[in-house]
This record gives structure tokens, sequence and C-alpha cells, in this order.
């Protein structure tokens, strides 16, 4: 299931058509979204693709759901690919087109931090920034995590999510993970081992 994971707004393509409700599909195997070249596995470091959704009518956009189960979980993943948010920089030297960038990226996560403190009443724990190395390349990002109480994996508990947001993970793409689990849970060596594992692919890779 996705559940809360799936509440997921991300940075935006310029003017979509959101569908109603998100559009689930049904795969075997590993999937790629044509838009960006992404695939998502069938399985990633132990945690099992559960769900796939676009959002809007031009699937541009997609969450895939994950989850890790067994004696290491229970672990809620949520991946999610949108196009990078569009900034005029014409004209611009490369030094404020990369503030822009910055700035722009700032606010796209301050939504996202919203999305989530909206649906669960949570309050936010930690945050700083941080970079992941994919295909050579460190790609900064930044991350929340959030504290907050709710019905997960049956039965109502005490949670953490943890939010890493790549806003222009390339010129054209943006990526964003969530993790939920118990906040008794030592979850940090199996979020990395997932982020580690997944393939930046497609459009993503360069």
């Amino acid at each position: 299931m996705i559940g809360l994971s799936l509440l997921l707004m991300g940075c935006q393509p310029a003017a979509p058509r959101y569908l109603a409700q998100p559009q689930q599909i049904e795969v075997v195997g590993d999937w790629r979204h044509d838009p960006s070249g992404m695939v998502f596995p069938a399985v990633v470091a132990g945690f099992n693709r559960v769900d796939i959704a676009h959002f809007s009518a031009t699937k541009p956009d997609v969450a895939a759901a994950y989850n890790l189960s067994g004696a290491h979980g229970p672990i809620a993943a949520t991946v999610y690919i949108a196009p990078a948010m569009e900034l005029f920089t014409v004209g611009m030297a490369t030094d404020a087109v990369a503030a822009a960038r910055d700035r722009a990226c700032d606010v796209d996560f301050d939504g996202q931090k919203r999305d989530i403190l909206n649906h669960t009443m949570a309050r936010t724990l930690a945050q700083k920034n941080v970079a992941l190395r994919k295909n050579g390349r460190l790609r900064p990002g930044r991350q929340a995590i959030f504290a907050y109480q709710a019905v997960f994996a049956g039965q109502r508990q005490n949670l953490q999510t943890e939010l890493d947001g790549f806003c222009f993970a390339t010129d054209d793409w943006s990526i964003e993970f969530r993790f939920t689990y118990p906040e008794t849970m030592a979850a940090e060596g199996r979020i990395a081992g997932f982020l580690q594992a997944l393939p930046w692919t497609g459009q993503i890779a360069d």
C-alpha cells in the first residue's frame, strides 16, 4: 500500500493538468518511466515495489512505492519524479543561475515539508543539506525528518518520516524520496542502502 507516502507534490511543471485521483498502473517486473527514462526495479535493496501511480494526464510525473517488511521492516518508501521547475535564466551568469535554482529549491522543499506537516500534524525533528553520489556525481539535496502518530502496518504507533528532496537532480528533472517507519526502528542503514541501490537512469543519470 502507498498510504501517506503517496501524498506528494514535488516540483511541478509549468501548467499540469492533474487527475482527480492518482492513476495507478499494473506492471510486473522492472518498469520504465518513458518521459524521463528512469527505471523502477521490482526490488531495490530488499524493498519490494508495491504501486506505481501517475498524477497528471500527460504523465510527466510518477510515484513508485516500495515496502520493506519482515525482520528489517516495516519501512514504506516512495520515489517521486517530476519535471524540474521552469526558471527564466536566459542571459544570467552561471553563478546567478545557481543562486536562482537554490532559492527555488528552498521554496519547493518548504512546500514538501508543509505537505507532510499538514497531513500528519507532525513536528520537525531535524533538517539539513545532504548530498548523494550517483553516476559519479554528487547530487545536492535537502533532508528533513518528522515525528508523528498514525496507523502504520496495521496499528497506531509513533512514526518518523524522512524526506529527501533533490530539486534539479538534472536540468530537466527533480526527484524526491520519502521513508516512513516506526519511531523505535533504527532505519538509517536500510534507507541509505535503498538510496544507493536505486539506479538513476535515463535523463536522471545525466
